[in-house]
């Protein structure tokens, strides 16, 4: 019985011993959950998101041979900041970081960035991985024109043109960024549905013309009911038009309403005349409304060039416009001023 009792003391001693022997950590969660959240607390405060605003300069890496890029930057506060562009004017980007990578953004164009970062005092480097550089805009020098016309109900109504200078068709840059400014959702229109196919022109004649380039206009329509007293709502609809002089017969004219858009363009096939599709005159416009528009367009003008004209004829610059007039029928236009506000678009080359 003794040597049992005294059995029994020493394995009390020896358990005593090894519990001794590995102090329990009083600072350590027994909740798995509550020591996750600690590791992540400790990780985080490793990134600091304010970091941005201590940079001065952005270096773009670009992958696929593409040029780097290099501009100064003035941060207005961790999350955005100011872009200088290497024609020096400022694009605003939102960025978006985190401890190992970079994004960017230019909401108005959709412009955007993302790769991995390093930082080098007070420059940061983005090795880019993704990126888009969205609807780019351009410089465009818009003419606008405005005519107002009393029609024979009494109606006054104030009809307004945006007209581009005009651009080559390969000038893909420049046409697509002066359309995405005006076309409201709408898209550019094809050739063919121009009514252009390779040596002809469709239109209520037809015309044969051996061009061999095309340039374009874009532009807007917009009317606005000034009659004091009388609105057009859609119980009280008004029919207006707009007199746009100068259709050659080598142009056409798209205007993007209704289902499928609709052609304009000279229906005598000879001189100079005013955008129409048939005996009417003008550009019809249904308004249910004060205001209607504004309505995008495209004219294309195909260039028949030839050793005694190699621009054309005439040359794109040389056309004559007139925005306007009294409603009478222009059949002889070449000889004839439409109204004091003649003009003619730039070309672009």
């Amino acid at each position: 019985m003794r040597k049992i009792a005294l059995s029994l003391v020493l394995c009390m001693l020896f358990g005593l011993c090894a519990c001794s022997s590995q102090p329990e950590d009083l600072n350590k969660s027994s909740n798995p959950q509550e020591a996750e959240t600690s590791q992540e607390t400790e990780s985080s405060e490793e990134f600091d998101p304010d970091f941005m605003l201590d940079m001065q300069t952005l270096e773009l890496i670009m992958p696929d041979g593409e040029e780097n890029r290099i501009h100064q930057i003035d941060v207005a506060d961790p999350t955005n900041f100011y872009l200088q562009e290497e024609n020096g004017e400022e694009s605003l980007y939102e960025c978006h970081v985190n401890s190992e990578t970079f994004y960017m953004i230019d909401s108005s164009t959709g412009t955007y960035f993302e790769g991995i970062y390093s930082v080098s005092e007070n420059t940061i480097t983005v090795s880019v991985t993704d990126y888009d550089y969205g609807v780019q805009p351009v410089d465009i020098a818009w003419q606008e024109k405005t005519y107002t016309i009393t029609d024979e109900d009494g109606y006054v109504i104030q009809t307004d043109l945006k007209i581009s200078p005009w651009i080559k068709q390969d000038n893909i840059e420049l046409l697509d960024g002066a359309w995405n400014e005006i076309a409201n959702g709408n898209d550019f229109p094809s050739l063919s549905r121009m009514g252009i196919s390779e040596g002809h022109l469709s239109k209520t004649y037809g015309l044969n013309v051996n061009w061999s380039e095309i340039v374009y206009a874009v532009g807007t329509l917009e009317a606005f009911n000034m009659t004091d007293g009388f609105d057009i709502t859609s119980s009280n609809p008004h029919d207006t038009f707009f007199i746009l002089g100068g259709a050659r017969p080598e142009m056409m004219m798209y205007v993007a309403y209704g289902d499928q858009g609709k052609l304009f363009y000279n229906v005598n096939n000879t001189g100079t005349a005013v955008f129409s599709k048939s005996a009417l005159l003008g550009i019809g416009a249904s308004m249910e409304t004060n205001h209607w528009g504004p309505v995008p367009f495209v004219i294309a003008y195909a260039l028949e060039k030839t050793p005694n004209y190699p621009d054309g004829n005439p040359a794109p610059e040389d056309c004559v416009f007139a925005f306007g007039g009294t409603g009478g029928r222009f059949v002889s236009f070449d000889q004839k001023v439409i109204s004091e506000d003649e003009f003619h678009l730039d070309i672009t080359w």
